[in-house]
């Protein structure tokens, strides 16, 4: 994992640089009481940190580490209050009114876990932190120990005390969610999207994960603003490539249990944000095949309907549009719209779903090729309509389009058969196979 981005200035000037590198050539047992207070940030100065370097003086090194130590534990709350409380409020679903609500609501470990989780200290502070809190409790007062601390271990917590969190600035505010929901709700951001995508490159992870997830559940539940919701599907993308994995199965969770419990409008929403973030795959596999095989039945019924020529394009378009993650339950259907869709009939084909039916061809893989054997031997509607020139030469141009698909030695046999035959040929032979399963029907 790559260390996270600050969402602030991680040093108060350029010379805080060498004042840290100055640290780290210190050692006990004698504290350099300028090299320490000019690493620290001016604000952190005060009783705390006189306080750890006095004990230290007198050889109590115990309680100097500990000084240091709940000297930047505070300094963590007072970064998260001012990088924007409401979104770790978001995380532990906890109202936080002050950091004296922190100190109650969080101990050490969750307040480090969460700091890094908002990117407020590194993935390398997090680390650091957590050992010098292992350390720090095995010697706490609380803790019977036979030996008191090693100087060299007291001050490596002391030094990491303030290369990770006293030496860092504190943390402009966050983005503020309120704000920027109402901002989506009233104005149209398609003009910004590159400044929204900048801005949450630099949002840790956690931050867009909240944001995503409520996106996606307003989304759902938005009856009127229009505004709010085309701004949504311009975002969602944008922070679906950066949230987690475990927010998008939340997500396809939801499209599921939707699509159960929902009326029809909500279900459509839902589906039409999963389809924008090309997220189909997260949906549970049971309810993906029921998604992709109720697409494929519009598609092949709308081939066989009256102007099904221009009734053809929204169920292409909508199939398409729930991407490549076919289920391996719903291939066949699939395979069978689209390819009867792509041949046409004898007056001609749909040129509006003619482009879909294309790019999902060119998506097809060894699956879909056993499918469509299988389909050519027993499939009425397709055999009757290849009996005519046209459906027969649009099926000579798929063999072009899956020319580098993959096959096994029995599928490839078998469209070895049509593919070597002209187009004349190829109608007598599906002329012939159509009334040989009509006689028998």
């Amino acid at each position: 994992m790559s260390e996270q981005i600050l969402p602030a200035v991680p040093i108060d000037d350029p010379g805080q640089k060498d004042r840290l590198l100055m640290l780290e050539k210190l050692s006990p047992p004698q504290l350099d009481i300028h090299t320490i207070k000019s690493a620290i940030r001016i604000e952190c100065h005060g009783r705390w940190i006189d306080k750890a370097i006095a004990v230290w003086e007198a050889g109590a090194y115990d309680s100097a580490y500990l000084y240091f130590w709940n000297r930047a534990m505070a300094d963590l709350r007072t970064k998260i209050m001012a990088y924007g409380k409401e979104h770790l409020e978001a995380i532990i679903k906890r109202e936080i009114r002050d950091e004296r609500d922190l100190v109650h609501l969080l101990d050490d470990k969750d307040l480090i876990d969460h700091c890094f989780e908002l990117g407020i200290i590194s993935e390398e502070a997090w680390f650091f932190l957590n050992k010098a809190r292992e350390v720090r409790n095995h010697y706490s007062l609380a803790h019977h120990f036979d030996a008191p601390i090693d100087p060299i271990e007291a001050f490596n917590i002391i030094k990491n005390c303030i290369k990770y969190v006293l030496a860092h600035q504190v943390p402009a505010p966050g983005i503020n969610l309120k704000d920027f929901l109402e901002k989506l709700k009233s104005e149209d951001i398609s003009e910004h999207l590159a400044e929204f995508e900048a801005i949450y490159q630099e949002q840790a992870v956690k931050i867009v994960n909240i944001t995503l997830n409520r996106l996606f559940d307003d989304f759902v539940a938005e009856r009127s603003n229009h505004t709010y919701m085309n701004n949504i599907l311009l975002l969602a993308p944008i922070l679906w490539s950066r949230a987690e994995s475990s927010v998008k199965e939340r997500i396809g969770k939801r499209v599921a249990k939707l699509r159960v419990e929902a009326d029809a409008d909500t279900n459509a929403k839902a589906l039409a944000f999963i389809k924008r973030v090309n997220g189909m795959r997260y949906v549970p596999a049971s309810v993906r095949v029921a998604i992709f095989a109720s697409a494929a039945e519009k598609l092949y019924d709308a081939c066989q309907e009256a102007n099904n020529f221009y009734n053809e394009t929204g169920p292409a378009k909508e199939l398409y549009e729930l991407g490549r993650d076919v289920p391996s339950s719903a291939i066949r259907e699939c395979t069978r719209a689209v390819f009867l869709s792509f041949i046409g009939n004898q007056y001609g084909y749909s040129w509006g779903a003619s482009c879909y039916n294309r790019k999902m061809i060119e998506t097809w893989n060894s699956a879909n090729l056993s499918a469509l054997v299988d389909i050519l031997d027993n499939d009425l509607v397709v055999i009757g309509r290849l009996d005519s020139k046209g459906p027969a030469s649009r099926f000579k141009e798929v063999f072009e389009i899956v020319s580098k698909i993959p096959r096994d030695e029995e599928t490839n046999r078998r469209l070895s058969i049509y593919k070597k035959l002209d187009v004349e040929r190829l109608t007598k032979l599906f002329f012939d196979k159509y009334m040989s399963k009509f006689s028998k029907v």
